[in-house]
C-alpha cells in the first residue's frame, strides 16, 4: 500500500518498505492522519494500562499555522496542545518539564501522545534539535513526527540521520503538493512509518486500523489519493531528484547575491542565515547531520529588509517572480508570507519571532542570472 512506482518512488527515496508508505489527500491530510495513529496508539495502551486522561499534541519551533491549529482541535486532540514557539534549547527544557509532569500521576497535565515539528520550519527555516528530541520522547513512548516539506527527501534522511539511537522520525510526513510535484496541478500527502522505530509495530498496526475504519478495504499503489492527482504526480515526479538537485543550487547562488546585495536585516536559510546582522555561512549544525550526499539546503529562504533603507512594499511590487502563497514549484514563487498567514495575528506571529514585512521566496528552475537581476531591479525600486 502506498507504493509510488519507481522512480518516483517515496519509499526508495526513504529506504523503507512500500507498506510502510501511507498516502493522503493532501500535505494537512498526512498530518491528520499522523495525528490519529498516535491518538489510536495512545488509546489501545490506554485500554491495556486503565483509565486515562484525553492526551494532547506538542507543537515545536513555529510552524505552517494549519499544523497548529490542526493540533488544537479537540476531535482529533482531546487534552489539547502545547506550542513552543521557538524551538530553541529553553523550549526543549520546557519540553523536558512538561514531560516529566505529564507522567506524573498525581499531577494534573494532560499526557502527550505525540510531538510535531518541522524541519526546517516555514518560515524561518529553523531546524530542531531531533537528537535530544528524541531522548527526550523515547523514554515516554512518544512518537516524533516531522514535516520535512521543506528540506524533501531527496535532500536529508530523517529517519535514519546520523545513525545513533536517537537519530530518526518515527514518522515522516510530507505535502507532495510542493517539489515532488513541482507544477502546482495536484494535490497529495505522504506519511511514512520507520521500521527502525521502537514505536513500529504500535504505529503500523494503528496504520491498518485506519484503512479500515476510512473504508480504504482494497489498498492499491495510490491509496489514499484521489485519481488524477495519483496520475499527475507518478508523471510529475518522475524527474523528482534531479529538479530538486537543481533547485538547490539555483537557491544557494540566489541566497549569496541576495546577502551581497543586502540591505538586510534578517536572512533565513539553512545554508546561510543573517540575525541581528551576523552572518552565518554554512550549513546550520542541526541540519547537516541528516543532509544525504549529493543533497543540499533546499528551495525556501526568507528575508526581512532594513525598512531605513528599503520600502519592502515597494520592492514587492517590483520584483517579476511570480507571486503565491504555495512553495516548491518549479516556478520561483514570492509571497509576503506574514500578511498572507497571520494577518489577524500580526504582533502574535511577531512575538514568535516572524516578522510582519517578511518577504518569503521559493526559488524554481530558471536561470538563475534571470532571478539575480530581477532582485537587484526589485532593491533598486524600493531604495529610499
Amino acid at each position: 500500500a502506498g507504493r509510488l512506482p519507481a522512480p518516483g518512488s517515496i519509499a526508495g527515496l526513504t529506504a523503507t518498505a512500500p507498506g510502510d508508505v501511507q498516502l493522503a489527500p493532501s500535505g494537512m491530510g498526512a498530518i491528520s492522519l499522523a495525528l490519529r495513529l498516535a491518538q489510536g496508539a495512545y488509546q489501545r495502551e490506554q485500554g491495556r494500562d486503565g483509565e486515562k486522561p484525553p492526551a494532547q499534541a506538542v507543537v515545536f519551533g513555529f510552524p505552517y499555522i494549519d499544523t497548529l491549529k490542526l493540533c488544537e482541535r479537540p476531535e482529533l486532540s482531546p487534552g489539547g496542545s502545547t506550542f513552543y514557539r521557538f524551538g530553541n534549547e529553553a523550549d526543549l527544557d520546557a519540553l523536558e518539564d512538561l514531560l516529566a509532569r505529564a507522567a506524573d500521576p498525581a499531577d494534573e497535565t494532560p499526557p502527550v501522545c505525540a510531538l510535531f515539528t518541522e524541519f526546517p520550519s516555514n518560515p524561518l527555516l529553523r531546524s530542531p534539535d531531533l537528537h535530544r528530541l528524541k531522548q527526550l520522547l523515547a523514554p515516554h513512548g512518544i512518537p516524533l513526527i516531522v514535516d520535512d516539506t521543506i528540506a524533501n527527501f531527496a535532500n536529508v534522511n530523517l529517519l535514519t540521520g546520523d545513525g545513533d539511537e536517537y537519530a530518526g522520525a518515527d514518522m515522516l510526513v510530507s505535502s507532495l503538493t510542493k517539489l515532488f510535484s513541482g507544477r502546482g496541478d495536484a494535490m497529495g500527502g505522504s506519511l511514512v512509518l520507520n521500521p527502525r522505530s521502537q514505536l513500529y509495530d504500535r504505529l503500523r498496526f494503528e496504520a491498518d486500523v485506519d484503512r479500515v475504519n476510512n473504508m480504504r478495504l482494497e489498498a492499491g499503489p495510490w491509496d489514499g489519493l484521489y485519481g488524477e492527482d495519483a496520475a499527475a504526480l507518478y508523471l510529475n515526479s518522475r524527474d523528482f531528484e534531479e529538479r530538486s538537485h537543481r533547485i538547490n543550487e539555483n537557491t544557494m547562488a540566489l541566497v549569496e547575491h541576495v546577502e551581497e546585495t543586502g540591505h538586510l536585516r534578517e536572512l533565513w536559510y539553512p545554508a546561510m542565515s543573517i540575525i541581528d546582522g551576523a552572518v552565518s555561512r554554512g550549513l546550520d549544525p542541526l541540519y547537516a547531520p541528516y543532509v544525504k550526499e549529493g543533497g543540499g539546503a533546499g528551495s525556501l529562504f526568507s528575508v526581512v529588509f532594513d525598512e531605513d533603507k528599503v520600502c519592502p512594499e515597494t520592492f514587492y511590487d517590483n520584483l517579476h517572480y511570480s507571486k503565491g502563497p504555495s512553495l516548491g514549484t518549479n516556478f520561483t514563487l514570492c509571497s509576503p508570507y506574514t500578511i498572507l498567514a497571520h494577518y489577524t495575528e500580526l504582533d502574535w506571529a511577531e512575538e514568535c519571532g516572524v516578522k510582519p514585512n517578511l518577504v518569503r521566496v521559493s526559488v524554481g528552475l530558471e536561470d538563475v542570472d534571470f532571478l539575480k537581476e530581477a532582485w537587484t531591479k526589485a532593491l533598486d525600486a524600493g531604495r529610499k
